[in-house]
């Protein structure tokens, strides 16, 4: 099994190296947009969460004891 894989890999050219290694950069910058763009989307969610919270907040002590 290993001795295939050497041997695949040893049938490779350098150009086709290098666009493995453009697909790859391209892969791993667009899974790290994902990322970016997933913890912006819960930290516009928190921001919300506590301002929503501070409202309700204020309508208690608005309230205040009866």
């Amino acid at each position: 099994m290993l001795a295939m894989l050497i041997q695949a890999a040893s049938q490779f050219t350098a150009e086709q190296y290098q666009n493995n290694f453009v697909f790859l950069f391209y892969g791993l910058l667009t899974a790290w947009l994902v990322l970016l763009a997933f913890v912006v989307l819960l930290a516009g969610r928190e921001r919300k969460l506590r301002q929503e919270l501070e409202r309700l907040r204020t309508m208690l002590e608005d309230k205040g004891p009866r």
